[in-house]
């Protein structure tokens, strides 16, 4: 293993959920392996943490590029935090559900989004969903939140999993080269890959919020023992939390500047599409969505055939540190208009 190095991730930086290079050396450093053969294509690939006696580390291989990596966030971030390496960590539902169910202790504090901002993007021969039986669908990997919004589709559409082909094809920009290239013959998209692909003449065969108008897609997770054992920390970070997503929600400006300094971006269509879809959604206060959570619940149950006790939303959701705040009376401080639907 050579020395930690700080690398730039390819050219990543165009989707609003995709950090800073600097975050990446920031999370410990990049371990660079450098004698490694490459004998197949790992563009799309998420690679383990490399064991450590401390801590784990964030490994890139020599010469590859782990190409768009936000599908991936939700099963990384519980690693980490169930290995101590984070205290909180922000992804989708689907990653805490899936940690609690095996095991684990984590549990969702908090929720920002609670809609699902993908679009189910086809060939532009296939002009209804009946037509996707037998068709290959691309996710980004099993398990994952994006898997789990094409199976949400199909059974609205009355189509069985097993009628069609799923794909795990790697992230939304690999998925859209392969619908590019015919490798794949559907999948779904966040909204910005999504205008791309409508441009290359694919057809939108739903936008997955109008066939799910409720899914908790950003939620806030902690482990139950630093949430009894530092709730001031976790108090402080939710009023932090909060006073970031008002100002988000509310000031296009000071967004726009983030995206431009955070993130790298200097094209102001991009900016401008980005504010579009984000501004106005976010959960003040940070609520998780009952129906949303409840739902996914309920699929995963009846997915997994475990018994209903073992889905109570009691056991994935505890906003005691938000209900407490509310009652201090906190929330009053940022004037909330309607969340954008």
């Amino acid at each position: 293993l050579g020395d930690p190095v700080a690398q730039r991730v390819h050219d990543q930086l165009q989707h609003v959920r995709v950090p800073h290079e600097q975050a990446v050396p920031g999370a410990g450093g990049v371990v660079v392996v450098r004698a490694v053969a490459v004998d197949e294509p790992v563009v799309g690939v998420v690679v383990d943490a490399a064991e450590a006696q401390r801590r784990a580390h964030l490994i890139a291989l020599g010469r590859v590029v782990v190409n768009d990596v936000e599908d991936h966030f939700e099963a990384r971030a519980m690693q980490a935090l169930l290995g101590g390496s984070i205290q909180a960590a922000d992804s989708d539902g689907i990653g805490p559900i899936n940690a609690i169910q095996r095991g684990g202790d984590p549990v969702i504090v908090a929720g920002l989004i609670n809609k699902s901002f993908f679009k189910f993007v086809a060939q532009k021969e296939i002009t209804a969903p009946a037509q996707l039986r037998n068709k290959r669908i691309g996710v980004a990997n099993f398990g994952g939140s994006n898997e789990f919004a094409v199976l949400l589709a199909l059974k609205e559409w009355n189509i069985p999993k097993e009628a069609v082909t799923l794909v795990a094809a790697g992230g939304s920009a690999v998925r859209l080269a392969a619908l590019e290239k015919k490798g794949l013959d559907a999948t779904v998209l966040p909204y910005d890959h999504a205008l791309a692909a409508t441009r290359m003449g694919m057809k939108v065969l739903a936008d997955i919020p109008e066939l799910v108008p409720a899914f908790p897609d950003k939620v806030i997770t902690m482990r139950r023992s630093y949430l009894e054992r530092e709730r001031d920390s976790v108090k402080k970070y939710l009023q932090a939390l909060t006073e970031g997503t008002y100002l988000v929600n509310n000031n296009r400006e000071i967004s726009a500047g983030i995206l431009r300094k955070r993130l790298g971006l200097q094209d102001n269509k991009v900016i401008e599409e980005n504010l579009n879809i984000y501004t106005g959604v976010f959960s003040l206060p940070a609520r998780v969505g009952r129906a949303g959570l409840s739902g996914v619940l309920e699929q995963m149950q009846q997915q997994s055939g475990g018994a209903k006790s073992d889905f109570e939303i009691k056991r994935y959701l505890d906003e005691s540190v938000i209900d407490e705040l509310e009652r201090e009376g906190f929330f009053k401080k940022f004037p909330v208009k309607e969340v954008r639907k």
